[in-house]
């Protein structure tokens, strides 16, 4: 009968085994401590070069996580060499398991695919006000897998890139400038020429709203008390609320005096 060992044996063992083992450890984390932070480096630095070098801006966060990926890779493979495991056998088990979470992380695949649709056709780009998803804001950072909003709240969005090429895309400022429109009710006696006048006026004080194409005042609608005047102005995208506080303000000032 087979004599079974007391704990005190047991323990010895386990520590033997671990004091055998101690110097592939340390040095298979040290590899991993300073791979990871070589590729958090390596990162940051490609991502300066590349914008020394006037590349396009939405490429440079989406090959900064590139890299960053691909070197954690190769950090992992070079930690398993360093513990002992064989590394076409690692290599060989890491296809495998890629494989496998491929078919499982189908979506993050196809967030792939669609980011780089996104650099390529360039529906948008860093900077631009888009509504995307559902979701209204300014584009911030275009990566592998999503793309990176910021709204007028100062709110961070992270959406899947394959949720923005599968719905529609509108880039608010696409053509590089935008018209808003107000609507102003005024009482129906007041002279419609004079009414005009004035919401123009109001309008030339204002350097952020443009001259060309000029702005327009139009009779929308009108009763037996009230007329409605919609105005229509252009601006920059990024003016559009600024410029319409400032007619809201201003031409319902005016307009009250009169």
């Amino acid at each position: 009968m087979k004599e079974l060992k007391s704990p005190e044996h047991l323990i010895e063992s386990l520590f033997s085994v671990a004091w055998a083992y101690m110097p592939k450890i340390l040095i298979t984390l040290l590899t991993l401590i300073v791979g990871f932070w070589l590729a958090n480096r390596m990162r940051g630095w490609l991502m300066t070069l590349l914008e020394r070098r006037n590349v396009n801006p939405n490429i440079i966060p989406f090959m900064g996580s590139l890299i960053s990926i691909l070197i954690k890779i190769m950090v992992l493979i070079s930690a398993a060499a360093k513990f002992g495991i064989e590394t076409t056998s690692f290599v060989a088990l890491l296809g495998g398991a890629g494989l496998a979470v491929g078919l499982a992380l189908q979506g993050n695949l196809s967030n792939f695919a669609s980011g780089v649709m996104i650099l390529a056709f360039k529906p948008y780009q860093i900077g631009d006000s888009v509504i995307i998803a559902g979701y209204t804001g300014v584009v911030r950072e275009i990566l592998i897998f999503n793309t990176v909003l910021q709204t007028k709240e100062n709110k961070r969005v992270i959406i899947p890139n394959n949720s923005i090429t599968s719905n529609p895309i509108t880039n608010i400022s696409g053509n590089g400038e935008l018209r808003t429109e107000l609507n102003f009710k005024v009482p129906r006696e007041k002279d419609i020429a004079t009414v005009k006048a004035i919401i123009l006026e109001v309008c030339a004080q204002n350097a952020k709203i443009h001259t060309s194409p000029a702005p327009r005042v139009s009779l929308n609608s009108e009763d037996w008390a009230i007329t409605v005047y919609t105005v229509k102005a252009w601006c920059a995208p990024g003016d559009t609320g600024e410029v319409e506080d400032y007619l809201n303000e201003e031409v319902k000032q005016r307009l009250s005096a009169l």
